[in-house]
């Protein structure tokens, strides 16, 4: 009877140890969670971002699309987690206030209440359009210069020339091996054209599923639309004589106007329409239909 109740005792105790540790846990309260639930990039932490950029937890795998103008070697995380603490390198991390280099994989440690850890792997992908532009050489007939674009995160901004017509013209981008699109339609550079008299939206797709949208805004400079001399404004013309308007490949512009040899030039009243600019000579500021100038020499 004495071995027997040896033995019972033992494995009692045995069966016991394999229990130990929740049993420990769970008096504690040392829970083994730890995971991340959420992961982006906030604007109001990033100056070079002008909207969030979300990311995409895939298991233990983090992805981050961000425009193509943003540097990745500087961006501050913001994440919710389960666990009791969230590393890289052994450096503690602080959603919303450390900052990483993301021109590589950053691989942020989750750590759980009991000492358990999980390390997810955060890839940042510059993604998206990484030059747009309008070139002269693909808009011969409307463009006199070729146009780069400003690319602000999701905004494009382009300032042509003012006599250009915004209605047609066709753009030239790089956007990797990226599917590019406007109302669903594919887009391919340096071939589509669309009218720009009002914002397109451009939208990226990746074969991974990131979509990213690109707003693209074009601009006149201040100039001229129409300049002319017209007859009943004008004594001295016996007809209407119409300018043309040139801006050259350095953003420099000209107008020129023929009028019939003999036509006294030294008092003319111009008409012209601008793109919402204010016109002076010399200081004065001219209206059209009524400021008589001296076209005797260039003005």
């Amino acid at each position: 009877m004495k071995y027997i109740f040896c033995s019972i005792i033992l494995l009692l105790v045995f069966s016991s140890c394999d229990n130990y540790t929740n049993a420990y846990n769970a008096i504690f309260n040392r829970s083994n969670k730890k995971s991340i639930t959420i992961f982006s990039f906030k604007a109001e932490h990033n100056s070079l971002l002008s909207q969030d950029a979300l990311g995409i937890i895939s298991g233990q795998t983090i992805f981050v699309a961000v425009p193509e103008s943003v540097d990745r070697s500087s961006l501050v995380a913001v994440f919710e987690y389960n666990g009791k603490k969230v590393s890289v390198n052994d450096i503690s991390q602080e959603s919303g206030t450390s900052v990483n280099d993301f021109s590589f994989t950053v691989d942020y440690v989750v750590t759980a209440d009991d000492g358990s850890k999980v390390i997810y792997t955060v890839t940042v992908s510059n993604f998206g359009i990484r030059s747009f532009s309008f070139e002269r050489s693909n808009n011969f007939s409307n463009l006199s210069m070729d146009v780069v674009c400003i690319i602000q995160g999701n905004t494009i901004i382009a300032n042509v020339p003012a006599e250009t017509d915004k209605s047609n013209l066709i753009p030239t981008f790089v956007a990797g091996n990226n599917i590019v699109t406007v109302n669903g339609i594919e887009q391919t550079s340096s071939i589509h054209s669309q009218n720009f008299t009002s914002p397109v939206v451009y939208t990226v797709s990746s074969d991974s599923g990131i979509v990213m949208e690109y707003t693209v805004t074009v601009y006149r400079r201040p100039g001229f639309l129409s300049y002319s001399f017209k007859s009943d404004e004008n004594g001295a013309l016996s007809e209407d004589a119409s300018g043309s308007i040139y801006t050259d490949y350095t953003g420099n512009s000209a107008v020129t106007v023929s009028v019939p040899s003999g036509t006294s030039i030294s008092n003319l009243i111009a008409s012209f329409e601008t793109s919402n600019s204010t016109v002076t000579v010399n200081s004065t500021e001219q209206v059209s239909g009524i400021t008589p100038n001296n076209f005797s020499t260039p003005i």
